[in-house]
């Protein structure tokens, strides 16, 4: 059938320091990253529409999904997104991680704090958790691999 979405080819986020979202998402979150490559080819001008667009882009690849890490060298924005997850637009990554809290711990090595204490969600079985970093980047932590701890009784 044409005119249909057929998959996700990647999901792309621009971040200011190419080297920290490398180490992040590789050595952080175990991703197989890619030597980041220069693009000034027009052609990246026309695709983005952002005048004289020159762009250092690699890959971090997981499980099942390609990440594109895009850092812009012309021109360069200082301006950080500062949506919150409640602003239209926000965009969050969610992983599926197993050992959510030894996941947090990595993270926290990395600059990222958690909204607050993992939500362990009875029905279906599951932990989860906001965390927040660098470029106001927040990744969602899902694990589905432990069950989550029984409710307190009331006394």
């Amino acid at each position: 059938m044409s005119g249909c979405v057929i998959g996700v080819a990647h999901t792309g986020i621009t971040v200011s320091d190419m080297s920290r979202a490398l180490n992040f998402f590789g050595d952080g979150l175990g991703a197989s990253v890619s030597i980041p490559i220069l693009y000034d080819d027009p052609m990246f001008e026309r695709i983005t529409g952002v005048p004289g667009a020159q762009i250092e882009i690699a890959y971090a690849e997981f499980p099942g999904h390609r990440l594109e890490l895009l850092r812009y060298t012309h021109p360069v924005s200082q301006t950080p997104n500062l949506a919150q997850p409640s602003d239209p637009g926000h965009f969050h990554l969610a992983l599926m991680v197993e050992d959510i809290d030894k996941i947090i711990t990595k993270l926290g090595r990395f600059g990222f704090t958690s909204a607050g204490p993992v939500v362990h969600v009875q029905e279906p079985a599951f932990s989860v958790i906001y965390t927040y970093g660098f470029d106001n980047l927040v990744i969602e932590l899902m694990d589905h691999s432990a069950p989550p701890p029984a409710p307190l009784a009331s006394q």
